[in-house]
Formats: C-alpha cells, structure tokens, sequence
C-alpha cells in the first residue's frame, strides 16, 4: 500500500509536469519536475502509514534537500536561458504537430519510469521503515549529503562562471571543475550510491540498481556525452581538457588506443 501510494504521487507530479509543459509548449521545466517528483513520492509514501520512523524522515529529508536543490537550480537556469533546452526542441522540430500529445509517453513517460528505477532506495527505505538507521546507516547517509554538498558546489561555480561574459567560449576549469569533467554528475552518482548503500542496509539490497542506472544516464547516454559533443563543437579548449581530466577525481581519462 505505502509503495502504491509514493509510486502513484511520482507519476501524478510527472502527469501535471506534462501539462505544464504541453500548455508552454516548452519541455525544459520537465527536468526540474525528476526533483519534484520523487520528493512527492517519498512524503506520501512515508505519511501513508501514520507516524513517521526514523528511517522514513532520514529518506525524505534526503530526498527532500537533494529534489527541491535540483529543481530550483533548474529553474533559475530555464529563467537565465529563456527558450527550450536544445535536446526537447530538437524533438520536437522533427516530430512536427503532434509532439505535444505524444510527449506524454515518449518523453514524459520514459522519465516517470526511470524515475521510480532510479528511486530504488527511497522504496527500499519505506518498505523497511521500521528498521533503524545504525552507525553505517547514519554513515551512508553522510555520503549521499556529501554528494548533494558536491553537485550543488559544482552547478554553483559553473552558473558563476557562465555569468561573467569575459568567460563566453570558455571552458570552466578551475575548482572541483579542475578535479573532474562533470562534478556535478559525481555529486549525483554519489548521492544515489550512499542512499541505496543505505537502503540495502536495511535489507533492501535491489536497491544498489539505482546508482548502476543513474550512473549509465550520466556516463553513457543523455549526461556526458550529449555534453560533451557539444563541448567539443563549441569549445576550443575542451579537447585539450577533456584530455587531461578525467569523468572522476584524480582518475586520468583513458587514452585512445
């Protein structure tokens, strides 16, 4: 019942995310919606069952101060940009007048799904609400706020950077932007990995799915390389960089052979 109710909040936030967007004809607010909805999900999974416990407040005080930093960051940068995210109005030159009604399957849908995968271990800390924390549960914990502290450092240097027209063209190498290609995303693998350390703990070991799904999105598929292509194309000191600093702190990027 309690997993009903959070999976059916995240799809409703999803549903009223496609709305909006429809309405706008602009899509971009839909990523700051993949912050809000699992926030839903959590506090109407935890409050479902009455009191909260112990580990139905450290889930969505987790998920809490990771989603809504994610979606105000978002949309501050929506605001600044003024005009739809690239990849949506891609999609929707080459889908023509119907994109609006099927953007609520083939994007606003596979997100909403992705989204209750990637959301593994706050299912796995309402299933197993009565079961405390512990020493490494708290630990765990720790790691996640790490990687928020990390993703939220890095969006902020990289909106300051952006911010100062003698940087147009430029690439950002300088602070935790110096240690790796994309803190942010290592910010976010690692908030995942520590709260589905978390989850496991209590027994919900699937929940270690997650950050081998969201570390794919972010590495593989629609993170680094759509960035990185357009880096390449617009940067002319991204090669150069990107070859000398590698996706994870203190790891080099591997050579081409």
């Amino acid at each position: 019942m309690v997993l009903l109710v959070a999976a059916g909040a995240t799809l409703a936030v999803f549903l009223l995310a496609w709305a909006i967007t429809a309405a706008i004809a602009d899509l971009t607010p839909l990523d700051s919606f993949w912050g809000l909805a699992p926030v839903a999900g959590v506090w109407a999974g935890a409050l479902a069952d009455g009191a909260l416990t112990t580990s139905e407040k450290l889930a969505a005080s987790l998920t809490t101060l990771w989603g809504v930093r994610l979606a105000v960051y978002l949309i501050a940068r929506w605001r600044r940009h003024g005009a739809e995210d690239s990849r949506y109005a891609s999609m929707r030159r080459k889908a023509g007048p119907g994109f609006r009604l099927r953007s609520l399957w083939s994007v606003v849908g596979l997100q909403a799904m992705l989204s209750l995968v990637v959301c593994l271990p706050i299912w796995g800390s309402l299933l197993h609400d009565g079961v405390e924390p512990g020493p490494i549960g708290w630990g765990l914990a720790v790691v996640a706020l790490v990687g928020v502290l990390i993703e939220a450092t890095a969006d902020s240097q990289l909106a300051a950077f952006k911010a100062n027209p003698d940087n147009a063209g430029k690439t950002l190498t300088s602070g935790l932007w110096a240690l790796s290609r994309h803190p942010n995303y290592v910010g976010e693998i690692m908030f995942w990995a520590g709260f589905a350390a978390l989850a496991a703990s209590y027994g919900a070991w699937w929940a270690l799915v997650s950050p081998l799904v969201i570390g794919f999105l972010l590495m593989r598929w629609s993170g680094a390389p759509l960035v990185e292509r357009k880096m390449l194309r617009t940067r002319s000191d991204y090669a150069d960089y990107a070859a000398r600093t590698g996706f994870f702190p203190f790891l080099a990027p591997k050579k081409d052979k």
